[in-house]
């Protein structure tokens, strides 16, 4: 009777609030896949070309290459440890034949052929080219005809590096290197128009590196002739260097792409924000993006505004690892990667120490607004409107206003997007507890400040009306130095001034003795996901999800451990379809992974994840007479799903009825009518013989494998098939299992 009890409860709450009309319902939910779809690796795929401060770039996971009219400048991610950047820079200057020079490079300017090929016409027939890859930049030299004079073919440029290497001659490529990781210049190789091929050799004497191919096969070669090496960077990362991490990421539903944003550290005092697109399967699309090229840039956040179709991206930046820090902003266009011609400063511009800026995104078609907000070291919070026009034109921001000015206010968070009416909740942290106030589009104060719990590292996500707020919170309470559990509250924002909880503050996650920390939330639609970081050791780490109801915090599915290979997780964020426009229960979670053993490896992975599954088994259980009509659910009978009960060619001259559900108890037989016995019956008006009532499902993981009965009853049918009922029909029997 308790497992009754519990079902009726669930379902009572879908029956008074979601009880619909007569008439189909449209657009139901589609039942989908639950959980974690297959983790894709963003970092270790992310490569191509991409222009930021008037700049061409080519980039790979362990790589930075500037393209100019000396030639390229290629930068190996050496990591944080390295004090700063150690590039190598080749100029290609002549070509020989033997000791004889027969062709000068002619000055040139890069050209971008594609996202990933950069060309240089150095006359004569001479063509440089560069093609970026994921492993390292391929370089060639292609020859249209042969070049006059006898011996070996030989191109010479200058080389410049801080890195070591010898002098001598290299057959299977050389490296140059230092403490922290190196540039390797693979074989090279010459390979003219029919395929033939030969090894060539490399000669460097501290100045000049010679690419060289033997005279015999130059002279024999059809043409044109490529002349090809590989340049590459080798990073030896320390155990303690994050050189891809605080990964943040959004969805923009005009053109169903996601946009992915981190840092790389290629050293100490070069800390890109690099950017890429991701298509709704988890897909790589377009070339990966340079946000910010020059100095130490560190955190960046990201959201999208349906208007313009456009990402926000906003970051912390200093010319020192240590700061003062600023703010600045630029925005991406969903569709091909486009960026703002510059990225614009909305801090202090220096004048204080801004870090920890956090974006809002909209996503109606409203307005072109989004919202930022930062901790002032030593100062309060602060926030800012900024309107995202489409690229190449710059955002725009209005007056930097006051969140508050309290000194230890710290780790601030918006909503991904202010939902349907305009509205963002802020929250962040202050001296161990959890505050929070509301915002509008022009980041004006709807509501004053509110105290949410004890806690630390709040994140919050909503519709505009609803917001979750996640927090860490010691298991025995502040101060007491024990692990952390995660914990949620429900605030509701009802309009004015006012905004009120749906009670206390709950645990999502409180495991005794275990670490748990660093939780993110998500809206997606129909619950919130959130995740947080399980420490399981030093260096030890797993990011886990779980879906909770959005009416109390309740849980509302199985705890999911998103984790791979690698032992040592973290970092994670997550960004859902909804909040960029879509009606969907699909959202992304990124974060870093590594390996807790040498090399100490690390990448940027994501890993997609929907909250409703197929749902649970629906049996049909026959039992339908008297022109009772066929019953149908429509849509995942799953926990926080909506679905639709539905009845169809029943008797048109049926005026009133009752939607019948039981406990899995054996039906009463009358005749060729199978009858439910009911614990609840709901009243439902039939119009030409069908009926339409959606069902909530609410969320209690208690019930998961167990089921309940339905059946229609319709009164006033033309037939009598039991005679203990009159000219009364019923539907078959459908028979649900509760499931995810």
């Amino acid at each position: 009777m308790k497992l009754l009890q519990q079902q009726l409860h669930v379902l009572s709450f879908g029956l008074v609030f979601a009880v619909g009309s007569t008439g189909l319902a449209q657009n139901m939910q589609k039942p989908r896949e639950i959980g974690v779809e297959e983790r894709v690796s963003i970092q270790s795929q992310a490569h191509g070309l991409s222009r930021a401060e008037g700049r061409l770039f080519g980039l790979g996971p362990d790589y930075r290459a500037e393209f100019d009219a000396d030639g390229i400048e290629f930068v190996p991610a050496l990591g944080r440890q390295a004090p700063h950047a150690m590039p190598l820079r080749f100029t290609f200057e002549s070509v020989r034949r033997g000791d004889a020079v027969v062709h000068e490079a002619a000055n040139a300017e890069p050209r971008q052929q594609d996202d990933y090929r950069v060309t240089f016409a150095r006359g004569g027939g001479v063509t440089e080219r560069y093609d970026v890859r994921v492993d390292g930049v391929e370089q060639s030299f292609v020859f249209d005809h042969p070049l006059p004079g006898n011996g070996d073919l030989v191109v010479r440029g200058a080389l410049s590096t801080e890195l070591g290497g010898q002098t001598g001659v290299y057959r299977d490529g050389m490296r140059f290197s230092c403490e922290h990781g190196a540039v390797t210049i693979g074989k090279v190789t010459g390979i003219d128009a029919i395929g033939s091929r030969v090894q060539g050799s490399l000669r460097y004497d501290g100045e000049h590196l010679d690419l060289v191919l033997p005279d015999f096969f130059v002279a024999n070669a059809r043409y044109p002739l490529v002349l090809d090496p590989l340049m590459g960077g080798v990073s030896n990362v320390n155990l303690t260097s994050s050189d891809d991490s605080n990964a943040d990421s959004a969805y923009e539903g005009f053109h169903n792409r996601y946009c992915l944003v981190w840092e790389r550290a290629l050293a100490g005092d070069l800390i890109d924000i690099r950017a890429q697109r991701v298509n709704t399967s988890g897909g790589i699309t377009g070339a990966v993006l340079l946000v910010k090229a020059s100095g130490v840039n560190l955190a960046p956040s990201i959201a999208s505004v349906r208007q313009t179709q456009t990402f926000v991206c906003a970051w912390q930046t200093s010319n020192n690892i240590l700061g003062p820090f600023d703010i600045e902003a630029r925005t991406i266009a969903s569709v091909n990667g486009l960026m703002s011609t510059n990225h614009v400063a909305v801090g202090t511009q220096f004048q204080d120490n801004d870090v920890g800026v956090d974006v809002g995104g909209d996503r109606t078609t409203d307005s072109p607004d989004s919202l930022l907000v930062w901790q002032v070291v030593g100062q309060g919070l602060r926030g800012v409107n900024v309107r995202a026009l489409s690229p190449p034109t710059d955002p725009t921001f209005n007056s930097v206003m006051t969140v508050s000015s309290n000194a230890n206010d710290m780790r601030p968070a918006i909503s991904k997007s202010g939902g349907d009416n305009g509205r963002w909740l802020i929250v962040w942290q202050r001296n161990g507890t959890v505050r929070m106030r509301v915002r509008d589009r022009q980041f004006n104060a709807i509501t004053s400040g509110f105290l949410v719990d004890d806690g630390a590292w709040p994140d919050v996500d909503g519709n505009g009306n609803n917001f979750a707020i996640v927090y860490q919170q010691p298991e025995d309470g502040p101060g007491s130095g024990a692990p952390f559990d995660i914990h949620c509250r429900i605030a509701n924002y009802n309009g004015g001034s006012s905004i009120s909880f749906a009670g206390p503050g709950s645990p999502v996650e409180a495991d005794n003795n275990q670490e748990e920390i660093r939780p993110f939330v998500c809206f997606i639609e129909s619950k919130y996901l959130v995740g947080w970081t399980n420490v399981t050791g030093f260096l030890f780490s797993n990011i886990s999800l779980r879906t909770i109801d959005p009416e109390n915090c309740d849980l509302c599915g199985a705890e999911y451990d998103i984790s791979g290979s690698n032992e040592y997780e973290f970092g994670a964020t997550a960004a859902s379809r909804w909040s960029g426009g879509d009606a969907t229960d699909e959202c992304i979670v990124s974060f870093s992974s590594g390996n807790n053993t040498p090399p100490w490896s690390s990448d940027m992975h994501a890993v997609i994840f929907e909250a409703i599954g197929f749902g649970g088994l629906v049996s049909d259980l026959g039992g339908e007479c008297a022109n009772g009509g066929f019953f149908q659910i429509a849509g995942a009978f799953a926990l926080g799903n909506t679905v639709d009960l539905q009845l169809v060619q029943a008797d048109t001259n049926a005026a009133f009825g009752a939607l019948h559900i039981g406990n899995s108890a054996p039906a009463f037989a009358c005749g060729p009518c199978n009858i439910l016995l009911p614990f609840v019956g709901v009243s439902v008006a039939p119009v030409n013989g069908v009926v339409s009532t959606p069902l909530t499902i609410g969320c209690s993981t208690e019930l998961l494998g167990q089921s309940l009965d339905f059946q229609y009853v319709i009164a006033l049918t033309a037939v009598t098939d039991c005679s203990l009922i009159p000219n009364v029909g019923v539907s078959n029997i459908l028979r649900a299992t509760f499931s995810e």
